[in-house]
């Protein structure tokens, strides 16, 4: 279908030029929304070869790490697309989902989320997190 015919022409256009980062990031996006990880992971780490401050190929892979558990690599991803963009909020909003969800560091999780509204006070998650950061810290029972 469509993505099948997307997916020839972007490794069309990777066989004439090799060094086109839009087309292996490309073609990594739409692996990634197939949910072929692996072949998108490559498709990243070859756009991030090829343009090593290209941010968006260090996002797409702290997401995809996320997605499949790999947190420590996720949070490793998405800090380097923060230091090549600081201004993408889903990168601190992807860190933020780490911390708090998974990690169990409210500070971080909380530095993270603040970071995110700073950058998208209306974003789809921003009521969602401020009703996380009113919560009041949970205190261990023993």
């Amino acid at each position: 279908g469509q993505f099948d015919q997307a997916i020839d022409e972007y490794e069309k256009t990777i066989k004439l030029d090799p060094r086109n980062v839009k087309a292996q990031y490309n073609l990594g996006v739409i692996y990634k929304n197939r949910k072929l990880y692996d072949k998108a992971i490559q498709q990243f780490n070859e756009a991030k070869r090829i343009s090593p401050k290209y941010s968006k190929a260090y996002y797409s892979l702290g997401d995809i790490y996320r997605l499949k558990g790999k947190y420590d690599f996720a949070i490793q991803e998405f800090k380097k697309a923060a230091l090549f963009n600081p201004k993408n909020a889903g990168t601190y909003l992807g860190l933020g989902m780490i911390y708090s969800n998974q990690k169990k560091d409210k500070e971080k999780a909380t530095y993270y989320y603040r970071k995110y509204l700073e950058l998208k006070p209306t974003g789809s998650y921003s009521d969602k997190i401020r009703n996380w950061l009113k919560q009041p810290a949970i205190k261990n029972s023993y």
